[in-house]
């Protein structure tokens, strides 16, 4: 009896340790939106590598989705973040644009460089102008929402004044 209330504990400890592990760090990665894009780059790199073998499409594409998935979702996370933080609407979503595009940018030009990917700027250059429209949206939708949800409680408040 005792031994299974032991685990039960044990059980609920970890579920609460990765419920807190996924809490801290949603602050920096926004998991729906890496998984969104993951899986679509995944599966247009497997599709570009699966002339080669249905195993190395797979490998190809599940690396692109992990890969999309941190750093996609961490740039989205950062995108958002700074949408939200400065004040000015117009300065937060160019701001936000730029910097993550840019950050986008070195951390894919790093990773094709540490892989030795051969055509390296080939390989890194042409996603900055879908980033740069991917990352405008975020910002715009962000700021859209934050307003949104400014003005309704500025509303509910006047309501009760």
């Amino acid at each position: 009896m005792n031994e299974g209330l032991e685990n039960i504990i044990e059980k609920e400890t970890n579920e609460s340790k990765i419920k807190q592990f996924y809490d801290w760090s949603s602050q920096y990665i926004n998991y729906k939106l890496g998984a969104i894009g993951g899986s679509l780059a995944g599966t247009i790199v497997y599709f570009m590598n699966d002339e080669h073998g249905v195993k190395y499409g797979l490998t190809a594409g599940i690396t692109q989705f992990v890969y999309n998935f941190l750093a996609g979702g961490y740039n989205s996370r950062t995108c958002q973040n700074i949408a939200r933080i400065i004040e000015n609407r117009r300065k937060a979503i160019v701001n936000s644009t730029v910097f993550t595009t840019v950050q986008a940018f070195i951390i894919g030009y790093t990773v094709h460089e540490i892989m030795k990917t051969p055509d390296l700027l080939q390989s890194s250059t042409w996603q900055i102008i879908p980033n740069a429209f991917i990352f405008y949206t975020i910002a715009k939708v962000q700021r859209n929402e934050m307003e949104n949800t400014h003005s309704k409680s500025s509303k509910s408040l006047n309501k009760l004044l």
